[in-house]
């Protein structure tokens, strides 16, 4: 009995610590269309989670977190997350829906570009544009 209780104490001692050591992450991901499109995140290089999952005993340490390509959508870049034992850290990330831009000049014969790209023509239409500020140049 004697090593029972022995064996049981180190065991219930063991599973406390590794808890108290451990912390959890959620992270959500933005918006629904992207979510509804397959859009998805994992931590260290795991199995990809749905938004709103939660990741349970990590340890107390930075860990690196990724996310899944969707067809019509920007990826979020990577990022780490530092946990904390014992508690939740939480993230979120958004997807976005790449922008585009056309320009029409007048007269017709001239041309412009986006940050230094190539020359375009009047009225091409350039697409997959990260949205933001950009350089126009004519």
């Amino acid at each position: 009995m004697k090593s029972f209780l022995r064996f049981f104490f180190a065991a219930a001692f063991s599973l406390i610590a590794s808890n108290l050591l451990a912390g959890s992450l959620t992270v959500n991901l933005a918006p629904s269309a992207a979510v509804n499109a397959g859009a998805k995140w994992r931590v260290d290089g795991g199995t990809w989670k749905n938004s709103g999952a939660t990741v349970n005993n990590l340890s107390n340490t930075t860990h690196a977190v990724d996310f899944k390509g969707v067809s019509g959508w920007l990826t979020p870049a990577a990022t780490n997350a530092a946990i904390t034992s014992g508690n939740t850290t939480s993230l979120t990330a958004t997807y976005v829906q790449p922008a585009s831009l056309k320009i029409t000049l007048t007269p017709s014969s001239g041309q412009w570009r986006i940050d230094g790209g190539a020359w375009q023509t009047s009225g091409a239409t350039l697409t997959s544009l990260t949205p933001g500020k950009h350089t126009v140049r004519y």
